[in-house]
């Protein structure tokens, strides 16, 4: 039986495979979902906006998008390593969501400066550790057990030292 090391180990080399494999299919397929009709009709409606309002909409939509191909993920991730739950995928989504919006504005400001191969990797990477980020908050075994629960940690009572004398009476030895 394995031990709780070669547990964890297999857990967490689990985890980083996944990450890079679902990484990889997202970014493959990721032209694919941006180029077709549904995704381009969604985006065509806030081209009409004026200006702020049409780049904000189109900034939530692909936020929203990316957000919700990570969380279907790690909903993936978290069913086939046996631990789905949705108080754990929920915390997730509240991980990935600031992280993906984060970085979506800084590539907003940064992205078509670099060659082709740094945007992709500046883009998918990030991207790969926001999954991990993810999967990483999910771990309810790394937690403290009543913490995994939702509970706050146990406070053991103070105790004042007695100073009662042991009794040495003969009935104590019984």
């Amino acid at each position: 039986m394995p031990n709780y090391k070669q547990r964890r180990t297999s857990s967490v080399a689990f985890a980083i495979l996944f990450a890079v494999a679902w990484i990889g299919a997202l970014s493959m397929y990721w032209i694919r979902i941006k180029m077709s009709p549904q995704f381009q009709h969604v985006l065509g409606i806030g081209i009409g906006l004026r200006w702020p309002a049409s780049l904000i909409y189109v900034s939530v939509v692909y936020v929203s998008a990316i957000t919700f191909l990570l969380w279907v993920g790690l909903g993936l991730y978290l069913a086939l390593s046996g631990r789905f739950r949705l108080r754990w995928l929920l915390r997730g989504l509240l991980t990935i969501l600031p992280v993906v919006a984060i970085r979506s504005l800084i590539g907003l400001f940064f992205g078509g400066f670099q060659s082709p191969a740094v945007n992709y990797i500046g883009t998918w990477l990030p991207i790969g550790g926001t999954l991990l980020i993810g999967m990483w908050v999910t771990r309810h075994e790394d937690l403290p057990r009543n913490l995994a629960r939702g509970r706050k940690q146990p406070v053991a009572p103070v105790t004042r030292p007695s100073l009662a004398v042991p009794s040495t009476s003969d009935d104590s030895r019984r």
